[in-house]
């Protein structure tokens, strides 16, 4: 019990719980590869993906899809760290960045409030 005079905080709303769709787009945009860079992190792939989310791979694949439906995301055979062949890698489109910036903003503003 508080005593009498004495602020309470005022109640603060949870964070939303984080979907699968941007949990990727976070993934790529924390792992995104600079421009022009000639080879790809392991982060980007499939595989790398799956690994790093813990996701099952037909749920990746079906948010993958998904995303670059949306216009969120692309994908192009690329070489990637530690491989000696071309890989398909996953990156943002500019509006998949300003999604995972926006997302990167809230989950910062969230890591802050806590």
């Amino acid at each position: 019990m508080s005593e009498p005079g004495t602020l309470r905080p005022a109640p603060v709303d949870p964070p939303s719980p984080a979907t699968p769709s941007s949990i990727v787009l976070l993934h790529l945009w924390r792992n995104r590869t600079p421009r022009g860079r000639f080879e790809a992190g392991k982060d980007l792939t499939e595989s790398g993906m799956v690994r790093s989310l813990g996701l099952p791979v037909s749920e990746l694949r079906r948010i993958l899809s998904r995303l670059e439906l949306e216009g969120n995301l692309t994908h192009r055979l690329q070489y990637v760290v530690g491989y000696t062949e071309m890989k398909t890698v996953y990156h943002l489109t500019r509006r998949g960045e300003h999604e995972a910036r926006q997302l990167e903003g809230r989950s910062g503003e969230d890591r802050a409030g806590r």
